[in-house]
């Protein structure tokens, strides 16, 4: 059975938890049957209390506790689900604690970053990856010193020199930073982010002569088309100065069209925007302030045609082309720096083999390839056990290669009778947290991002066949308990 829970905060999420955990640890009169169950959760404190949680049911169910509004619950949904009664509980909750206790490295509720490491484990000779790797979280501290490493090469690695220089000539231009290095840190950051894996290798082989050409063109016609802004204002500037007008005998002044035009004449990158007091000259007819006189007032009239025109001029260009410009400039900015990305990667796999560390999202990545191109039962074979029953909490902020990677295995499980529960709440997405994709959550179960070749079709169709359906878990831990009887 395939489940998706919507779980508002506050709805007793951890309680339909650990009694759909309790479930699976009792169906049957092996105490040992927990040994198939796998817990998720994305914290390390998390992981804790639903470990505590776990225990403190079984005691009370081991101890026959009665009063307890939660623990009934728990019986009434056991009695219900696997047709026992109140003694038949009791004895199974003894057996299942007492082996517990004594095997509780076999108890499998964890976070889904310590999953990963285990699964990549057996692998690591084959992705040439070591054992003694230390997780870091310092991912910044690691992609600086990428950056220093990638820069002191500028006079030994010509292609690196070149589109450094460019950088740099680029950054001169623009009147910015004078820093090579910002634009590089920035866009380190996408190293580790998943939805950057395709570009950067669809990037990584295009010739660096074709990537300089290309940021001049832009450049080029970047800096023509803010010309061509300019030239407008600039020739409404000139109509008014030799009409022998200022600001203070035009309406509204430098609040009015006369700022509007006086800030077109001297654009660099944002398009001044026509406010009430810029229109209403044109939409009133009325150009003068009242402080002009008589000849200036004749003098705003003559020149009021010219200055509508070039007002109707600039808002064409703008509503035509404005947004083409703003991609040209964003793209020639930083199309340089992106280029080199490759190279910055390589230099952020030197300085982490250094020190021994790897990022959460590396061991992601090797995980999703893993099980991607070896057969489910190797990767079961390899990990030394098999899990039938999944169960992922806050299931919004998993991202699409963490998906993929417990895909195959959570498709098995179903396949062969197993189960899995996803839990989550859309609402508390922690947006992009550590490549978090919430979009998984709520266009379950359909496979984000699938491929069109048969595995992906077939994991699909196996996740729609056991599909129950996505019910709201209710405001309080009574209503919620009984969301999972389906």
């Amino acid at each position: 059975m395939f489940e998706v829970l919507h779980s508002s905060a506050g709805a007793g999420k951890t309680h339909a938890l650990v009694r759909h955990y309790l479930t699976h640890c009792m169906r049957s009169e092996d105490a040992s049957d927990y040994r198939q169950i796998l817990a998720l959760t994305f914290t390390n404190k998390a992981a804790a209390e639903m470990k505590e949680r776990v225990l403190q049911y079984l005691e009370y169910l081991a101890a026959g506790t009665k009063e307890n509004a939660q623990i009934e619950d728990v019986i009434g949904h056991l009695q219900k689900k696997l047709h026992l009664d109140r003694d038949t509980v009791q004895a199974r909750a003894k057996a299942v604690l007492g082996h517990m206790i004594h095997h509780w490295g076999d108890v499998a509720i964890t976070t889904i970053d310590s999953f990963t490491r285990r699964v990549v484990r057996p692998f690591a000779r084959d992705l040439q990856l070591d054992h003694d790797l230390r997780m870091t979280t310092e991912e910044e501290y690691y992609r600086d010193l990428a950056v220093d490493s990638l820069v002191s090469e500028v006079g030994g690695d010509p292609a690196i020199t070149k589109l450094l220089t460019e950088a740099c000539q680029q950054l001169l231009h623009e009147e910015r930073k004078w820093d090579p290095e910002f634009p590089l840190q920035e866009l380190s950051k996408e190293l580790t982010k998943e939805r950057s894996i395709r570009p950067l290798e669809e990037l990584r082989d295009f010739p660096i002569a074709a990537i300089l050409e290309l940021s001049g063109r832009l450049r080029r016609e970047e800096n023509a088309w803010r010309g061509k802004a300019r030239a407008i204002g600039r020739k409404a500037m000139r109509f008014i100065q030799d009409a022998g007008l200022g600001a203070e005998q035009l309406a509204h002044g430098k609040g009015g069209i006369f700022g509007y035009f006086r800030k077109l004449s001297e654009f660099q990158e944002e398009w001044p925007i026509a406010g009430t007091n810029a229109r209403r000259p044109i939409e009133t007819g009325k150009w003068h302030s009242s402080k002009a006189s008589a000849q200036q007032v004749a003098d705003v009239n003559a020149i009021s045609g010219a200055l509508t025109a070039l007002y109707d001029e600039a808002e064409t260009l703008a509503m035509n082309e404005y947004a083409a410009f703003l991609i040209r400039r964003a793209v020639g900015r930083e199309l340089v720096p992106a280029f080199t990305l490759h190279s910055l990667n390589e230099h952020l796999w030197k300085v982490k083999q250094e020190d021994g560390v790897a990022f959460f999202s590396d061991l992601t990545r090797k995980v999703s390839e893993v099980v991607k191109e070896e057969p489910v039962s190797f990767i079961h074979e390899r990990m030394g056990e098999r899990y039938h029953h999944y169960l992922i909490d806050e299931f919004q902020d998993t991202s699409v290669l963490q998906w993929n990677a417990l895909l195959p295995l959570i498709v098995n499980a179903l396949d062969s009778g197993g189960s899995a529960l996803l839990v989550g709440d859309a609402k508390q997405a922690i947006y992009r947290f550590r490549n978090g994709e919430v979009q998984l959550f709520t266009d379950l179960p359909k496979i984000h991002g699938r491929g069109d070749d048969t595995v992906e079709v077939e994991r699909e169709r196996t996740l729609e066949r056991f599909y129950v359906k996505g019910t709201p878990l209710a405001s309080n831990w009574r209503s919620a308990s009984v969301i999972i009887d389906h």
